[in-house]
């Protein structure tokens, strides 16, 4: 077959998206900017805008301009931080291997079981549509149903 006098034409449509090509910006955060810690193990951005970093030595909280350091004296169990998350009532949860605390606006406070099973390990951490927080542990399933007015979770035990 020859294509002699015929000319075959392929025409590439491009749509308005590969125009508007996105550009990324990285910016490095180290001990300079605060950072003391730089294993991070954790990453969560709150509703508010916070950006957390869990490490094997603190939480830390960016505002946008510097770091904050969260340790055992600001209420966390241990300072290793295994897990992150921010719950529907924009509670934010954090685990490790010294158990679980939420954060209060100013300080942590540990999470109570009505079992003597402790909300410690590698655990990672989700919630339901009905308020309930769900927290894996060493030990089995941690089930949180939301208290009363003051907010705190009463933890049961399903094992795995």
């Amino acid at each position: 077959m020859t294509l002699s006098g015929k000319l075959i034409a392929v025409v590439l449509v491009c749509g308005p998206e590969v125009a508007l090509s996105q550009h990324y910006s990285f910016k490095v955060f180290n001990r300079d900017a605060g950072l003391t810690n730089l294993v991070a193990q954790r990453l969560l951005q709150d509703r508010i805008g916070f950006f957390w970093v869990g490490t094997q030595n603190g939480l830390f909280r960016h505002d946008g301009v510097h770091f904050e350091r969260y340790g055992r004296a600001e209420g966390l169990p241990s300072t290793r931080v295994d897990s992150l998350y921010q719950t529907s009532d924009d509670t934010l949860w954090v685990g490790g291997p010294g158990g679980l605390a939420f954060w209060t606006g100013d300080h942590f406070l540990p999470a109570q079981t009505a079992t003597p099973f402790a909300l410690n390990g590698r655990n990672s951490i989700a919630s339901d549509s009905s308020g309930r927080l769900y927290v894996t542990t060493n030990q089995g399933l941690g089930v949180g149903t939301p208290g009363q007015a003051d907010a705190i979770y009463s933890f049961r035990f399903i094992r795995l």
